[in-house]
């Protein structure tokens, strides 16, 4: 077990607008709550998130001014996910624990983008500002065990299974099984040299 002294960096302001080859991932605007609310009532995307859709814009509203806020007190931090000046989904890193340098992460995708590898790339690049920004050791990602692209993504992008937990999730009249990943810094590192 190697020690490290630095400490996990959470300072969000200026908000850290990350580009990749395809995508711009920057803060929620009020003009996302629209496509917010079309991605968070889909079918699609809702399957394996294990909560209710969307009720209206009022509620795509009052949760982008929500995560808006909770990054300005650098308690969180999620992206929108832009292509092309469009929003298409959300990332970001929503219980980090700065006691152990740890992070989890999570993500939604407008289904109209599905198989693109746009998730993945924005994956790669909120990944690389976690180790090299925010000075993670490590991050999780804890996923219904039916979605099986999900952990495909996870997989994809250098994460391993850390355990799974049977039944331990309960929503909408129905047990699920949660696969719990994870990816430490020095194996990120290693591997994408």
């Amino acid at each position: 077990m190697r020690k490290k002294s630095a400490e996990i960096c959470l300072q969000f302001n200026p908000f850290p607008v990350l580009k990749t080859e395809r995508l711009y991932l920057r803060s929620f605007l009020v003009k996302d709550a629209k496509d917010l609310l079309e991605m968070r009532t889909d079918d699609r995307v809702m399957k394996y998130l294990g909560r209710d859709k969307m009720k209206d814009l009022t509620e795509a509203k009052a949760y982008i001014q929500k995560v808006n806020k909770e990054t300005q007190s650098n308690k969180i931090i999620e992206w929108a996910i832009t292509l092309n000046h469009k929003f298409i989904g959300k990332l970001g890193y929503w219980q980090i624990m700065p006691q152990h340098r740890r992070a989890e992460i999570g993500y939604t995708l407008m289904t109209e983008y599905f198989g693109r590898g746009l998730m993945s790339e924005a994956v790669a690049a909120v990944l690389q500002y976690g180790f090299e920004e925010m000075n993670l050791h490590s991050i999780e990602a804890n996923v219904d065990s039916r979605n099986l692209k999900s952990v495909q993504l996870l997989t994809r992008n250098g994460f391993v299974k850390e355990g799974h937990f049977k039944e331990n999730y309960f929503y909408d009249g129905l047990f699920t099984d949660t696969g719990s990943y994870g990816l430490l810094c020095s194996e990120w590192t290693k591997n994408k040299t």
